[in-house]
């Protein structure tokens, strides 16, 4: 899917990992070392449960966990909105349908139709993973924000991971059309390939 390259993005960019395996496995401060069991074997439920003893236990200034950094009221409304009862292994399959449910809410679905602009997609992204910067000049409360900046910047120590042209990069590429495919010919098939025809707009 052409989404997979955004997810991607926001997987290296939230845990600082490079690999699945690793950014699936990640708790914030990457203190996922330190536990008896890692994110991926533990429920849904587990995850939510345990978040408040990370924060505690570790000083960080929240319990997100898995390759999308889910916080625990987010995970909590995600469990709601999918259906969850909680009880379910928190795979990097069930972690994808999670930041799919989280995409097509900041409007995925609007961008790759083109009826919103990749600035206001980025802002919007900006305001789901403070990693992300926004693309535009924008407004938190009274806190204006710079193009660049984490739409959380300075709030709980957050701040801006990447590069705003890099984001704008990668949605331009997902809202770019899938080439054409020109079907295979080889000397010495009984049929002529069939013409390929521009269609004209």
């Amino acid at each position: 899917m052409t989404d997979n390259i955004l997810k991607a993005l926001i997987r290296k960019t939230e845990t600082g990992k490079t690999t699945p395996a690793e950014q699936y496995g990640t708790i914030i401060g990457h203190n996922e070392g330190k536990l008896a069991k890692p994110p991926v074997a533990r429920t849904v439920g587990e995850i939510i449960a345990a978040s408040d003893g990370w924060r505690n236990r570790f000083g960080t200034t929240s319990g997100a966990a898995g390759a999308y950094q889910i916080i625990k009221p987010t995970l909590k409304l995600l469990q709601t909105k999918l259906g969850l009862d909680g009880t379910e292994k928190f795979t990097p399959e069930l972690q994808d349908r999670m930041a799919d449910e989280l995409l097509d809410t900041r409007g995925l679905g609007a961008f790759l139709r083109g009826t919103i602009t990749v600035e206001a997609f980025g802002n919007a992204l900006a305001r789901e993973w403070a990693s992300f910067p926004v693309l535009s000049i924008s407004r938190r409360g009274e806190t204006v924000l710079k193009r660049g900046q984490s739409y959380y910047d300075k709030v709980a120590g957050n701040s801006a991971l990447i590069e705003p042209e890099v984001v704008e990069a990668s949605l331009l590429q997902l809202r770019a059309p899938s080439p054409v495919a020109v079907p295979s010919y080889q000397p010495g098939d009984t049929d002529e390939p069939t013409p390929v025809v521009p269609v004209m707009e």
